[in-house]
């Protein structure tokens, strides 16, 4: 675009005024969206997946819906209290219309709120993985179990990397510089579950025997004797010089992989071995649990059923164990996304995989592939962070690959530089127009003006949004990063005050969380009405304080 500017001195009366050129957009091109924009790119009001409520574009204007039909993958970054429930998880777990699968880490809040209304009104199976039942004896749900060792098929031509994904989500590096004891670690779980999922629970070398992950928690657990012995197996010679082998151990066994895994384990010297399995059991002192322990004992559904779109999985745990049991939730939904890659049917709306508080979880291979490849594959993961610096030093080297390939980059109540100025980059770079006097007094020329004054005009850059303008921006704002559109200053939403999540009569279609169930209802507000304020409206709910 460019702009026609006038020339402001005098010249002579008989030419015409001389006109001079410059490009508006010589510094940058970047604004903000506007509703006809959004309009244009696809993000109007007609999506299947609502995002946010767009700012009035005049006084008497009405906000409006901004909405996307992407089944790419979804990134929030906000902070602690920050409002990522109101703004972000609840709304996706009461629209989405698909099978889901949630982390729901903070004492089972998302299900209490959503799970009665997704099966009763929505019509789907909710399945509560909830071992420390926070949830299900409330809403009179029976706790789920789920024993990994049924997921692997001892005879299939997957169970390798089966049970090496079993062992990648056990183990951790937890930022070790030298990964080889954590590999060998994998290798020797690895190895376990085989054993123990191939293996006649008769042969089982231990008092108590059971077919789950608790039995390879005994099997590291054993004497370092014993332990040889279940690898080796144990052999007595007769006077004769005859040997027989008396116990069959991993060595011995049919299965060829659990062979392999007891020839890697029997080349170990002792002291590799003993370090070995210590990194091994430290990694796996969570199966000691016997709410954990409950939980892995049986199958009460399968992964598989999340292939009917119609199937909603929440994995529970207390706030406060987050640290000590993150490995229990890398497991499950280590299995949950290889089991929706598997499907022959790719599911329509996309499986649902909401991780709050992603960056607990650690490093996880299956989570990087899934971002860079498989949106594609009828699963959409929608990661919670609480700023860039978490998901940085979680994937150093990869890290913006979950910017890059992100349907939707919600941003909002961050006060993290790092964070800040990525996304003030994000936003891009705009032209304005700057105006500059100036004033001298010259008094050595003989014919100038004692008094002169002089004005220049002319174009110069700045960022659409600085850094210090996204960390001080209204608490019920935030910023959307969108393909192909240009970013978005909105309103967020809020779930219990929001007249889209209430039936005709103004009933909510989510159960109130028991901790406000006390308080009056809060009136149902319609963001979209002419004239309505929805900053001042939502000061009450967002303290920027």
């Amino acid at each position: 675009m460019f702009v026609a500017v006038r020339e402001a001195h005098m010249q002579a009366p008989n030419l015409p005024p001389r006109i001079y050129s410059r490009d508006a957009h010589l510094h940058g091109s970047a604004r903000w969206a506007d509703r006809a924009h959004l309009a244009k790119r696809h993000y109007g009001e007609n999506g299947n997946m609502f995002l946010a409520y767009g700012l009035p574009e005049h006084i008497k204007a009405r906000s409006f819906d901004i909405t996307t039909n992407t089944q790419k993958h979804l990134l929030t970054i906000a902070p602690t209290r920050g409002g990522k429930l109101l703004a972000a998880s609840m709304p996706r777990c009461l629209e989405h219309l698909g099978s889901l699968v949630a982390l729901d880490v903070k004492d089972g809040e998302l299900a209490l709120i959503a799970a009665r209304y997704r099966r009763d009104v929505l019509g789907h199976k909710v399945v509560l993985i909830d071992p420390w039942d926070l949830v299900s004896s409330r809403l009179g749900v029976t706790q789920a179990r789920f024993n990994v060792l049924d997921w692997l098929d001892p005879k299939g031509d997957a169970v390798v990397e089966d049970a090496m994904l079993v062992a990648d989500s056990l183990i951790t590096d937890k930022g070790g510089k030298d990964p080889f004891w954590s590999d060998e670690a994998r290798a020797l779980v690895m190895g376990l579950v085989m054993y123990v999922a191939a293996t006649p629970l008769t042969l089982m070398p231990t008092e108590k025997k059971s077919r789950d992950l608790v039995q390879v928690r005994r099997l590291l657990n054993l004497s370092s004797i014993a332990f040889k012995k279940m690898v080796s197996g144990e052999f007595e010679e007769d006077e004769a010089g005859n040997i027989s082998l008396v116990y069959a151990g991993m060595a011995q066994s049919r299965n060829e992989a659990v062979r392999a895994a007891a020839a890697r384990i029997m080349g170990k010297a002792e002291k590799e071995l003993s370090s070995v399995l210590s990194t091994a059991q430290q990694n796996t002192h969570f199966l000691e649990s016997p709410k954990i322990q409950r939980s892995l004992s049986a199958s009460d559904f399968s992964f598989d059923e999340l292939e009917d779109g119609n199937t909603d999985i929440f994995i529970i745990l207390p706030a406060g164990r987050l640290s000590n049991f993150n490995r229990f939730l890398r497991m499950l939904l280590s299995i949950a996304i290889t089991a929706v890659t598997r499907f022959k049917t790719k599911p329509n709306p996309p499986v649902y995989f909401l991780l709050e508080e992603a960056a607990a979880l650690g490093r996880m291979e299956v989570i990087e592939t899934a971002y860079g490849l498989m949106a594609g594959y009828g699963m959409q993961l929608h990661m919670i962070v609480q700023d860039l610096n978490q998901l940085a030093s979680i994937y150093p080297d990869r890290w913006q690959t979950f910017i890059a390939n992100s349907g939707v980059i919600q941003i909002f109540g961050t006060r993290d530089l790092m964070t800040a100025d990525y996304v003030s980059r994000l936003c891009g770079m705009t032209t304005i127009e700057s105006l500059s006097h100036a004033s001298a007094e010259i008094r050595a020329g003989l014919f100038t003006d004692p008094n002169y004054l002089s004005r220049e005009d002319g174009l110069t850059s700045r960022s659409l949004i600085t850094p210090d303008e996204i960390m001080t921006m209204h608490p019920a704002t935030q910023i959307l990063i969108l393909p192909h559109a240009y970013p978005v200053a909105c309103f967020k939403s809020v779930y219990f005050l929001d007249s889209r999540y209430r039936d005709k009569k103004g009933k909510p279609i989510f159960d109130i969380h028991p901790d406000y169930a006390h308080l009056p209802l809060p009136r149902s507000v319609n963001f979209k009405r002419t004239g309505f304020d929805i900053g001042s409206a939502l000061d009450k709910v967002f303290d920027g304080g």
